[in-house]
Order: C-alpha cells, then sequence, then structure tokens
C-alpha cells in the first residue's frame, strides 16, 4: 500500500460508500487502485490521477465500478467520457512529440 497514497484512498473508499475502516477492506481497494492505474496507463498514459478534473472523476467511477464487479457497465457508461479523455492526451502526445522532433 506505500505507493498509494492514503489521500487517494480515502476518495475512492467514500466514492464507494465504505464507512468503515478495516484492514482486508482497505487491501481490496488498493488492489483496485493499482488495476486502474494500470488500466489507465494502458488507455490514457502517464496520467495524474489524483490531480482534480475529469480523468480524476473518471478514475474514482471506475473504482467504484469495479469494486461492484460492473466493469462492462463502466465501459457502457462512460464511453464518451472515456473517449473525450483519450482523444485528448493523445493530442497533447502529439503536441510533445512534434514538439521534440522540431528542436
Amino acid at each position: 500500500m506505500s505507493d498509494i497514497s492514503s489521500e487517494l484512498l480515502k476518495e475512492v473508499k467514500i466514492k464507494c460508500g465504505i464507512t468503515w475502516e478495516n484492514s482486508n477492506t482497505n487491501t481490496l481497494i488498493t488492489s483496485i487502485i493499482k488495476d486502474g492505474l494500470a488500466e489507465f496507463k494502458k488507455r490514457f498514459g502517464t496520467v495524474n490521477i489524483e490531480t482534480p478534473g475529469s480523468i480524476h472523476k473518471l478514475f474514482l467511477a471506475y473504482c467504484k465500478y469495479n469494486y461492484y464487479d460492473q466493469e462492462e457497465d463502466f465501459e457502457e457508461n462512460y464511453k464518451a467520457e472515456i473517449l473525450a479523455e483519450r482523444m485528448k492526451y493523445e493530442v497533447q502526445f502529439y503536441e510533445e512529440k512534434k514538439k521534440n522532433t522540431v528542436s
């Protein structure tokens, strides 16, 4: 759990409606967060999911759906947001690459 901030753990637990403190629950949520980080890196590249904004909200929703074993519903319900974030990060990646090749 050392690489997951306590603030992120707290936020995900709140999003999932978890109001109790239990080491098994914390281990489960930490695992969900780690899976989510890997999934978001695959989808969007390196992003900061702890900074408030649309990617942060999307990450919290992903964790909630994962906690309730509803990953397939997340895909369907957040398709537009996922595509919008992908396009945003693809443009940023293209601009970075373009800037680095010009220099």
